[in-house]
């Protein structure tokens, strides 16, 4: 795994980083899939260790070593489903009550005799589907609906109504698509200085990030999990949603460690302004909705740039932002269909099968972490604004690139000793179960701040 933590330090100019002291636990495979999807999540970890560990440099000219458990870094690939609470497993809202098997959110084959995999995640998501099918929320109704339509039809047909769905193509069909050559040009994690200011020193504290504010508009599940790491690091991290947005409870629950939540509503004006006067007091911006929808409400990377000098802007995509697919929404099955990840792993599309892990998700935000890591220390040291951009297919696209696992003969499989990953935190849901941070610091263990919150729970101001 050496050789992708070498690849993501030079993506970021920080190979020098390879000199400090770190330290790896291999185990078993945990991810039942011939890539290399756990080392994946190992060596962007120890990336985000490392790029942490120049930060704390920095401020008080001392290293600190960190430790990353292969097993533990696997097993955050499905934390999500690893959660209980109060002992019991957390319920899923009726669109994931039977996941992975509820019928909007499948593969389907088309007239043409491609699949299609159609994704009804949210209800307004189904009924749109739905609508555009006509049919019934079943899985026979499902196949036949979309049987009378041709792929590439459906998919424009889909897309344009701001819905989500995404033909099942191999890598090679991507690579050959616009939107494939596009986002092969790019890096994984792309960090890019749009303009010139003064150095910002970090704040000394506890933690590397100790004053860092951080505004984190995301949803599941990459975005909110790009922030979490941050806010165990000592950032003040404050997530917005709309009041009325439909969050899904236990990728919340998941991601929401260490921050506080408020409601903002930015068809109203007056939420505008407020959200305006938070981003003249913060560090960070982060959204992970629809590419364009911001800009619709005035908080495009421009604006932001315009409103705040040296704040780094986090834009997380399904596609990417330009291009043919620029525009379109998507999360972790579509990037998984579109890239040829998805059919790589099911070695044929008679019967297609997902990585069964949200691995484009989780992977996405570790990237995001990184990014903003990166750009901070640029801050820090050369001064600056920074756009930082990550997307769910790009991160497939990078799995697919580090080839097969040396072991990939054999299935992944979980650790029989799983409570050693575990923890307890108290929360206002009561104790919660989760699998612990990935990342061991020497000198500044995780710390979250904040307990898990309900939404809306904080008001929208920094705490000073």
């Amino acid at each position: 795994m050496k050789d992708i933590l070498e690849g993501l330090l030079k993506i970021i100019n920080q190979e020098s980083l390879l000199d400090y002291p770190y330290e790896v636990s291999t185990g078993p495979t945990v991810t039942n899939t011939k890539f290399r999807g756990d080392e994946a999540s190992v060596g962007v970890s120890l990336a985000i260790g490392l790029m942490t560990s120049r930060l704390w440099e920095i401020i008080t000219g001392q290293k600190q070593s960190i430790h990353v458990d292969q097993t533990q870094a696997a097993l955050t690939l499905i934390s999500f489903i690893l959660q209980t609470q109060n002992g019991y497993p957390i319920c899923y809202p009726d669109t994931h009550r039977t996941w992975p098997n509820y019928p909007i959110m499948d593969a389907y084959k088309t007239k043409d005799d491609r699949f299609i995999y159609i994704d009804g995640v949210y209800p307004h998501l189904r009924d749109g589907l739905l609508d555009i099918l006509k049919c019934h929320n079943e899985a026979d109704a499902l196949a036949n609906a979309v049987r009378t339509w041709n792929s590439n039809d459906l998919e424009a047909e889909i897309n344009g109504k701001e819905l989500c769905g995404a033909i099942i193509r191999t890598p090679e069909e991507w690579l050959a698509h616009p939107q494939g050559k596009l986002l092969a040009a790019m890096p994984p994690v792309k960090v890019t200085k749009v303009s010139h200011s003064d150095p910002v020193i970090p704040t000394k504290g506890s933690h590397p990030l100790s004053g860092v504010r951080v505004i984190d508009i995301t949803h599941v599940l990459a975005g909110p999990m790009s922030t979490r790491a941050l806010a165990g690091q000592g950032a003040e991290v404050l997530h917005i949603s709309g009041p009325n947005v439909f969050e899904l409870f236990p990728f919340f629950i998941d991601t929401g460690h260490g921050k506080r939540n408020a409601f903002l509503d930015l068809n109203k004006q007056q939420d505008k302004e407020t959200l305006k006067k938070l981003v003249e007091k913060a560090d960070v911006f982060v959204q992970g909705y629809m590419p364009g929808k911001f800009e619709k409400f005035g908080f495009s990377p421009q604006d932001v740039f315009g409103m705040k000098e040296g704040i780094i802007y986090t834009t997380i995509s399904c596609y990417g932002t330009d291009g043919p697919m620029g525009k379109w929404g998507g999360f972790e099955q579509l990037g998984q269909a579109a890239s040829g990840l998805l059919a790589a792993h099911s070695e044929g599309l008679e019967k297609p099968q997902l990585v069964p892990a949200a691995i484009c998700d989780y992977l996405t935000g570790y990237l995001g972490t990184l990014g903003m890591l990166s750009a901070l220390y640029r801050r820090a040291t050369e001064g600056g604004s920074y756009h930082v951009e990550v997307s769910l297919t790009r991160t497939a696209m990078w799995l697919l690139s580090l080839g097969l696992r040396s072991d990939a003969h054999l299935p992944g499989r979980f650790p029989e000793n799983l409570d050693k990953y575990l923890v307890n935190s108290e929360t206002c849901f009561g104790t919660i179960k989760h699998v612990k941070p990935i990342v061991e610091y020497s000198a500044t263990p995780t710390h979250y701040k904040y307990p898990v919150s309900a939404l809306g729970s904080s008001k929208p101001q920094w705490i000073d």
